[in-house]
């Protein structure tokens, strides 16, 4: 990624870095799939200050964003960029979520597919 400071918000979906900031405060819990393959792991972003600034993104690509076959061209597109310098962050654990099948029981070990919904 390659980017460089812009003077104000761009995109649409923030009308303010002030709100951007907020949103992502309010956000700062992500999950990923765990090691045992069965659950998700959380990890929470904790800093007492969200100062950022707007930047614009003049080259960037992504392994998942790029793939054509899970994104046809022009269905994801990059609304705006922040970047967050210098400040004192720690990550701390989200705790896990469990897949549920659809009858509410926890999917079978196997090697088939399941469709779970995440709670």
């Amino acid at each position: 990624m390659t980017t460089r400071t812009a003077p104000a918000m761009t995109g649409e979906l923030f009308s303010s870095v002030t709100d951007a900031t907020e949103f992502f405060r309010a956000g700062a819990l992500g999950y990923s799939p765990g090691q045992r393959g069965d659950c998700m792991d959380g990890v929470r972003l904790v800093s007492d200050r969200w100062d950022a600034e707007p930047v614009v993104i003049e080259e960037m690509s992504s392994s998942l964003f790029d793939d054509t076959t899970m994104f046809p061209p022009r269905t994801c597109t990059l609304d705006s960029a922040l970047v967050m310098r210098d400040l004192p962050v720690r990550w701390a654990s989200g705790g896990q979520l469990a897949p549920q099948l659809a009858s509410g029981r926890r999917p079978a070990r196997s090697g088939q597919t399941q469709v779970c919904l995440w709670r």
